[in-house]
């Protein structure tokens, strides 16, 4: 479903998460060239338990953050990804696949 040969970047302001099994699903909205909202859909590797492992809780993002996402294009093209690192709007990155956040 993704192209795990590529990686694009997006930044964009969280409108929602659903911490739920299998995998968590970060919803984000992208302003395109023309400033229009694009809605992005943006899946972690792993469900709840394995995101708490390195670090998260359901805290972590709130609605209205304004994050950079970094991950794998999905291949037909929509508006969605699988997620390889996370940059909180403090600065922080988290990679939800390490144990720790940077």
């Amino acid at each position: 479903m993704y192209d795990m040969q590529r990686e694009i970047t997006v930044k964009g302001i969280v409108t929602g998460l659903e911490w739920s099994n299998p995998h968590v699903l970060i919803y984000v909205d992208v302003s395109d060239d023309k400033g229009d909202a694009q809605k992005w859909i943006v899946e972690t590797r792993g469900g709840p338990n394995a995101l708490m492992k390195a670090g998260w809780n359901k805290d972590t993002l709130k609605s209205g953050d304004r994050v950079t996402l970094i991950g794998h294009p999905a291949r037909d093209g929509s508006n969605n990804m699988r997620l390889a690192k996370l940059v909180l709007p403090n600065g922080q990155e988290i990679d939800p696949n390490s144990h720790s956040f940077y």
